[in-house]
């Protein structure tokens, strides 16, 4: 046998190698890092690590804490067995308004109604296009005193890449969701049931049998309905809309 056969031999099972670990990280959600590859097919067959520490289908949004606006640490799991709607909110948008009154009538609506109990989960964020520039003194100050936001508001954050937060890193990641791996809209929506899963994933869309679809599955999950996993489908705007005008942003 010439050595060249024997290296193109070697090349050959450390590449079927690599993309058959990458296959496996790809299908359960495990989307940094991968294991090294050794010069021969055995560890083909090892379980992945994810670098979590946990597989993403045995974490929670429950097992995560948070900052709020007074700097003060907020674990998630004082919300266990409740349905959650985590939004990236900002200040700076054209839709800022508009969006809040929804998150608003929507807790004030299914907070005390249902016995499993619902929160609104806002992260402000300066990420996308700038929409949050305040501090959180301001910001504060704004969300209380403007738009009459009672739900949770948490300390501003990352959405995307090195520096993302974990809860977003969690949700984006979740192989029972279809997003996209970018947050790039202001007023991105993720329900989560009350085991802490997202089930569903929602764009900054305004348009009423949008807005209503997501309260039927708010109230499809308080009644202890299971949804099909997913993101909802946005509709076509009105005649004379286009998209980015029908959603606001």
């Amino acid at each position: 046998r010439s050595p060249a056969a024997g290296t193109r031999r070697h090349a050959a099972s450390t590449k079927a190698a690599a993309a058959t670990t990458s296959a496996g990280l790809r299908r359960y959600g495990y989307v940094r890092g991968l294991p090294c590859v050794r010069r021969c097919l055995s560890c083909v067959n090892a379980a992945p690590v994810p670098p979590t520490g946990l597989p993403m289908l045995d974490r929670s949004l429950f097992d995560f804490n948070c900052v709020d606006l007074q700097g003060s640490r907020v674990p998630l799991a004082r919300l266990r067995g409740k349905v959650c709607l985590v939004v990236n909110v900002a200040s700076v948008c054209a839709s800022a308004a508009r969006q809040y009154r929804f998150l608003t009538k929507i807790h004030e609506d299914f907070r005390g109604r249902y016995p499993p109990g619902f929160e609104v989960l806002a992260f402000p964020s300066n990420q996308v296009d700038g929409g949050e520039p305040w501090d959180d003194t301001m910001l504060l100050e704004h969300v209380r005193v403007r738009h009459r936001a009672l739900f949770p508001v948490f300390g501003k954050v990352d959405l995307n890449g090195s520096t993302a937060d974990p809860v977003f890193s969690f949700l984006k990641r979740h192989p029972r969701l279809s997003c996209a791996a970018l947050t790039t809209q202001n007023f991105t929506k993720f329900l989560v049931d009350t085991d802490g899963q997202p089930v569903r994933h929602y764009h900054s869309g305004l348009q009423h049998r949008y807005l209503n679809g997501i309260r039927a599955d708010i109230t499809s999950l308080l009644d202890g309905e299971r949804l099909k996993r997913g993101k909802r489908r946005t509709p076509s705007p009105p005649k004379g809309l286009s998209i980015r005008d029908s959603w606001g942003d």
